[in-house]
């Protein structure tokens, strides 16, 4: 009989450089959702609460009287961020992986729900949320809730976005924010699902798993083994293009295109063949 499954990915897009403000109000808005994950760890934990509902209920007071202009929902989307943090803990603590009296927080990224952003245009209407920059590439605009208002916030979709899209890939809620410091842009971590018909009547199902240096292929009876050694040839020629490049790379000369390439050619030729 065919039977329904759903298959889930998550694939990533960067935004255009952002300016000086945007940024600063996305940093503000990242501390206050740290500090809102701290609180909610530190009640969960202390009064061994997992479900993100019992400790949202736990600090939501606390929270509105701390932070009054952060919407609301980051309490919500919080919670669910300590919730997920507290079991992971406990688990490695029950396999002795534990070497903290609690979790630490290292990595924020801000966890959206569809009320912190405009996740149903994303969902239904995705077209209108496209627009032209001055480069003439399209952006995509996403709608970000913070303690100063909504902010605008394009991002650069691309080639692999759009064939998943096509391929009938759609949207879920969850969307994950992460600030890049070091050039002034943001990445939406965007969740996708997609549902696929198979036929479980078959009684044999074989797993391939393909690496640089070989096939492994199989069932529960039998597996197989397939060297390819494609990591060392990769790393060879790795290697020989780095050669190439050490060894014929001038700047500025037009009419030096042609040799250079000729040079290049004959020594990944004399290489290979060696």
């Amino acid at each position: 009989m065919p039977k329904t499954i759903k298959l889930t990915k998550t694939i990533a897009l960067k935004s255009k450089p952002l300016t000086k403000t945007k940024i600063k109000i996305i940093e503000n808005t990242i501390e206050s959702y740290k500090e809102v994950l701290s609180i909610a760890l530190d009640f969960g934990l202390k009064n061994n609460r997992k479900s993100h509902r019992k400790i949202r209920e736990g600090i939501y007071e606390e929270i509105k009287s701390k932070l009054p202009k952060l919407p609301t929902h980051y309490i919500y989307t919080a919670s669910q961020d300590a919730s997920t943090r507290i079991k992971s803990f406990i688990a490695m603590k029950k396999r002795d992986k534990a070497y903290t009296s609690k979790p630490k927080i290292k990595n924020i990224s801000l966890w959206l729900d569809d009320v912190l952003t405009n996740y149903r245009d994303f969902k239904n209407n995705i077209e209108k949320l496209f627009l032209i920059d001055k480069e003439g590439k399209k952006t995509l605009h996403l709608r970000l809730s913070t303690p100063n208002g909504r902010i605008v916030i394009p991002l650069k979709p691309h080639k692999q976005f759009f064939k998943l899209l096509n391929e009938g890939w759609g949207i879920k809620a969850g969307f994950k924010l992460r600030l890049n410091k070091e050039d002034g842009t943001i990445t939406v971590l965007i969740p996708l699902e997609k549902e696929i018909t198979i036929n479980d009547s078959y009684k044999t199902v074989y797993a391939l798993d393909f690496n640089l240096d070989n096939i492994t292929y199989g069932n529960f009876e039998n597996i197989e083994l397939i060297k390819t050694d494609l990591g060392k040839l990769t790393e060879k020629y790795s290697n020989i293009m780095t050669n190439i490049q050490e060894k014929f790379s001038f700047k500025g000369i037009h009419k030096q295109d042609k040799p250079l390439k000729r040079k290049g050619f004959i020594l990944l030729k004399n290489s290979v063949g060696g």
